[in-house]
């Protein structure tokens, strides 16, 4: 889980994350500056208490530092705490910073895992044809890189690749019987940038079924307007889906395989 949701702060957050950065952060203040189209002295004032950020500054910032939508929403309103002079708003922003914060909590914890793949992450989600190959490995009809390879109507040699790279992460492991796989259970950080590319891999996967035949598939697109506080009724219930459905994959055999996309987001 991202490390700003230990801070009730924002630059004592900032003044972490600039630290974590190459060079402890040398010249990051400036990238910053122009990020947001100020000057260099203004966020050195920003960081003293001198000024506050504007809402407008505030959000070219958290884009900058690549937050995902809640750690977004958490730092918007660091921000507006940081700039709150009336008791009871600030006691109202403390309490959405510890909803939001819990919401985080939920997300991260949803999915049992069996530790992080030791792995290269960057290799791994280069493509979804390593998260496949590796899931496929599960069953005895699909233990071999020809096996994948036929399954999933891609070249040998692609697929003998890929099984080599699995198999020197320790992922997959060969027997006499054919290839058995290690690690197949596991649940990223969100704050994990190559999660994204995972995510991106999946759709466009998706997207190759749809063109292709998902007549026996379930897809389901909508675009819709709600209120606020019916839209956190819909991601608990969505949450609540997710949770459920992995705990019912989790006893299951391995019979027959799936892809599992599920969006919902804020446009």
């Amino acid at each position: 889980m991202n490390q700003i949701y230990k801070f009730q702060d924002v630059r004592l957050y900032l003044e972490k994350w600039i630290s974590s950065k190459p060079s402890k952060g040398f010249g990051e203040k400036s990238n910053i500056a122009r990020a947001l189209n100020v000057s260099p002295s203004f966020i050195t004032s920003f960081m003293k208490e001198e000024v506050p950020l504007s809402s407008d500054q505030a959000f070219k910032l958290a884009q900058y530092l690549n937050l995902e939508e809640l750690e977004k929403d958490y730092f918007l309103a660091l921000i507006e705490l940081d700039k709150a002079l009336e008791v009871g708003l600030k006691k109202y922003l403390q309490s959405k910073l510890s909803r939001i914060k819990n919401e985080a909590l939920k997300i991260a914890n949803l999915v049992k895992h069996n530790g992080e793949l030791p792995v290269n992450y960057d290799v791994y989600f280069s493509s979804w044809l390593y998260a496949f190959s590796h899931i496929l490995v599960l069953s005895k009809d699909y233990n071999s890189p020809a096996k994948v390879s036929k399954k999933l109507n891609i070249e040998l040699s692609t697929i003998e690749d890929v099984f080599s790279f699995l198999e020197e992460s320790s992922l997959v492991e060969k027997t006499d019987d054919g290839y058995i796989a290690h690690f197949t259970k596991f649940h990223l950080p969100q704050s994990q940038e190559i999660l994204r590319k995972h995510h991106l891999n999946l759709r466009l996967h998706a997207i190759r079924k749809i063109e292709s035949d998902f007549k026996k598939d379930l897809h389901y697109s909508s675009v819709v307007s709600m209120k606020q506080e019916d839209a956190e009724k819909v991601r608990s219930i969505l949450s609540q889906a997710i949770k459920e459905s992995k705990e019912a994959i989790s006893q299951s055999d391995n019979e027959q395989f799936f892809c599992f996309n599920l969006d919902f987001y804020r446009f």
